[in-house]
Parts: structure tokens; sequence; C-alpha cells
């Protein structure tokens, strides 16, 4: 996907994003409820499509999904993390999220391609 997008693409990847971020909340996901208990799930879904659009300038390819995920997760805990040195067992509660994520936004990455 490419890093610069039109506005109503990047707002579309921003509502998937959303969706999944509600869907863990539902499935009772750690981190999905904090965000939705502190109304920063539109905050954590704009993060998130932005730092999944990013990766490469951190030197994570894009045909590399796992390593995405890492990235998107480790995004995502320097951010909403006080101290993420201490993150510890959360850190795969995260690593879920942001698959369940980027799931979400290269199955959409996959309709724009196609």
């Amino acid at each position: 996907m490419a890093e610069r997008i039109e506005p109503e693409c990047r707002h579309e990847l921003v509502r998937l994003a959303t969706q999944a971020i509600e869907a863990s909340w539902e499935e009772g996901g750690p981190i999905a409820s904090v965000a939705y208990e502190t109304a920063q799930i539109a905050e954590m879904a704009s993060i998130a499509v932005r730092r999944w659009l990013s990766s490469g300038r951190r030197g994570v390819a894009a045909d590399r999904f796992d390593d995405r995920t890492r990235d998107l997760a480790k995004g995502l805990i320097g951010r909403f993390e006080r101290d993420p040195r201490l993150v510890g067992p959360l850190k795969v509660d995260y690593e879920h999220l942001a698959g369940r994520i980027a799931d979400a936004l290269l199955a959409k990455d996959r309709q724009i391609s196609a």
C-alpha cells in the first residue's frame, strides 16, 4: 500500500481499524477494553493506520506481514503505555490486537491492489 493515499481511503482504513478494535473489545480483549473505557478507540485506530502505512520508513518491508504486525504492536505500546519497558505480559495482548487490525488493513490493501 502506498504511503501517500487519498483522504477517503485513509478514512476507510481508520474505519476498518476501528471495527477491528471494537470487535476485540466485544471479545473481551484487554487492550481494546481499556481503549473503549477511556474513549481512545478512534485515537488508537488513527495511530494504528499511520503506523501501518509508515512501516517502510522504519525498515519493515510491506510484504512482511508478521514484521509489520509486530511493528504495529510496538507503536501501540509506545503510545498507550506509560513506560513501554514495563508492558510485560500485555505485549501478547497488544500483538493480538495489532494482528486483528493488520488483518483488516491487509484485506483492504488487497481490494485496492486487485
